[in-house]
């Protein structure tokens, strides 16, 4: 099993990393979370083993890309970890920083759900760690973690569509 860790919060990020490779699954992670983990002694991979670039645009694309969805559609990625950049923390607009590879991951999860556990909390790094050193992911963990995840981006969905709305043109 693989795991895909891209992630604005890093909080407690390094020691799920570490825990996911003590149960010998290979962690990547995209180039921001990469370099977290890298400063914390956590050596991941970095996605663009996968996609073949480190990233394009400035770090505005690193996870659009037909490999890392066909990784997650399959099942090779069985754990997702993903929590989303707020919008107006760059740039000059509160919609420059919008997170659209974070949103794909996480609707790609959501969709194999069966195959692929989305945690979109840290707060969730525990129970499904424990899970993992139990004997591996419980469905119902993984149904759950489906829906926590997809209600994550309807309310960064709505958060957006309320900054588009109150926006003058």
């Amino acid at each position: 099993m693989k795991a895909l860790l891209s992630l604005y919060d890093k909080e407690h990020s390094d020691i799920f990393a570490h825990g996911l490779m003590d149960n010998d699954i290979d962690v990547y992670s995209t180039r921001g979370t990469y370099s977290y983990l890298k400063d914390r002694g956590v050596l991941t991979r970095p996605t663009s083993e996968i996609t073949g670039f480190e990233q394009l645009l400035e770090g505005r694309i690193k996870t659009l890309h037909p490999n890392i969805h066909h990784m997650i559609a399959t099942g090779e990625f069985g754990v997702l970890a993903v929590n989303l950049m707020p919008l107006g923390v760059k740039g000059d607009e509160p919609l420059d920083s919008m997170d659209i590879g974070g949103v794909s991951l996480i609707r790609s999860g959501v969709k194999n759900w069966r195959n692929v556990c989305v945690i979109t909390d840290p707060a969730d790094y525990g129970p499904v760690m424990s899970e993992i050193r139990h004997g591996g992911i419980k469905n119902e963990t993984r149904y759950l973690s489906a829906l926590k995840a997809i209600k994550t981006v309807m309310a960064y969905d709505w958060n957006v569509f309320e900054t588009l709305k109150n926006r003058s043109i």
